[in-house]
């Protein structure tokens, strides 16, 4: 998932690098607008990929990050003795 999005360049609202702008004259208002537009694109592209029994979990994220974050402490256990 990560190399998709890093390909579509949308890996930067995962990690919470980018954030979305307070919407307090016109430029930070159609920014805004277009951050909310790809925020919600990126949620429906993670509803997707995932099973319909964890979509539920999930669903209810105001946004991707906090979506990837709920995955990712759920189901990213480390096996060190694989790694090894």
């Amino acid at each position: 998932m990560r190399t998709a999005l890093k390909s579509r360049n949308k890996l930067a609202f995962i990690e919470g690098k980018l954030t979305r702008l307070k919407d307090e004259n016109d430029e930070g208002f159609l920014e805004a607008q277009a951050w909310d537009m790809v925020n919600s694109m990126l949620c429906s592209w993670l509803l997707n990929v995932i099973d319909l029994k964890l979509q539920m979990n999930v669903a209810y994220s105001d946004t991707a990050k906090i979506m990837w974050d709920d995955l990712k402490k759920r189901y990213a256990m480390v096996n060190t003795p694989k790694i090894h």
